[in-house]
């Protein structure tokens, strides 16, 4: 299962883990990618005010990796695979976790 850039649109982003985490068969996996934009391409004043709009398809959040990280702690996933945004790579964080 791949979620492509749009884990900071998930309302319930745990939720979502329970769910894939019961619905994951065999040696099936979860990739989640998804960027840090606003902090990136936006001063602190634009994310802000960003991150506080009623927009309907506006980010829920801004998570970072580690941050996306924290809502598969006790899901009984294992991650595989962490890539961290960084100078020297991309814009993007990518996390696979499959069954442990």
């Amino acid at each position: 299962m791949l979620v492509l850039r749009s884990w900071n649109h998930l309302r319930d982003p745990r939720g979502f883990v329970t769910a894939v985490a019961r619905a994951l068969r065999g040696e099936g996996t979860l990739t989640v990618v998804d960027d840090v934009a606003f902090g990136l391409a936006r001063s602190r004043p634009h994310a802000e005010r960003a991150e506080r709009s009623s927009a309907e398809h506006e980010h829920y959040r801004n998570d970072t990796s580690v941050d996306a990280m924290r809502s598969f702690e006790g899901s009984g996933l294992e991650l595989l695979e962490h890539r961290e945004v960084g100078p020297g790579t991309s814009t993007l964080w990518l996390l696979r976790y499959g069954r442990s």
